[in-house]
């Protein structure tokens, strides 16, 4: 049963048990639900701060086009790279974000990485610059392809410790309902 506080919002146990029991559970549960209210506060700055967007948000205007590349041409300018290296950069770079965000279950992220690559990998060098600008938050202001790679890092992290804390979430709702 959980007594919701008008004042502050913030869930609190009501467990009937031994005094030891209460002591012990009601501090792992408020351990994983205050992650759980700092994650959600988290979440809306980032929103606000536009570092973050969601499905239906405008995209902010692109600043350049043309930065993947097909991996024939031969005269790249130093924002650009070819489509290939891109991907490869890429993957890389969504790895070690969500990598480096997802701490202990970081080896669950390959195959989202993997499949995430796929989806993308076969496209042309627009379509793809398109994509990413669309689909990553941040990319869609890139005045450079390795700014777009930075992109992809920093939104790969933020969706892993996104599907990290409702995982803790999910735990602590469990939890609670126990």
């Amino acid at each position: 049963m959980l007594d919701v506080s008008e004042s502050d919002h913030v869930p609190r146990q009501v467990v009937p048990a031994p005094q030891a029991v209460v002591a012990r559970t009601t501090s792992e549960i408020a351990a994983g639900l205050q992650a759980s209210v700092v994650n959600r506060a988290t979440a809306r700055l980032l929103q606000r701060s536009g570092a973050v967007r969601r499905a239906g948000d405008p995209a902010p205007p692109v600043a350049t086009t043309g930065l993947i590349v097909d991996d024939g041409v031969t005269d790249l300018r130093a924002e650009q790279l070819h489509r290939t290296d891109f991907v490869s950069q890429a993957q890389a770079a969504a790895r070690q974000g969500a990598g480096s965000a997802a701490g202990p279950v970081a080896d669950r992220v390959e195959p989202q990485v993997n499949e995430m690559v796929a989806r993308y990998a076969g496209r042309p060098a627009a379509q793809l610059e398109a994509t990413v600008r669309a689909e990553v938050a941040g990319a869609a202001a890139a005045a450079t392809a390795p700014a777009m790679i930075t992109a992809i890092r920093e939104t790969s992290g933020n969706e892993a410790r996104s599907q990290l804390a409702q995982g803790v979430s999910d735990e602590a709702t469990k939890t609670v309902d126990a």
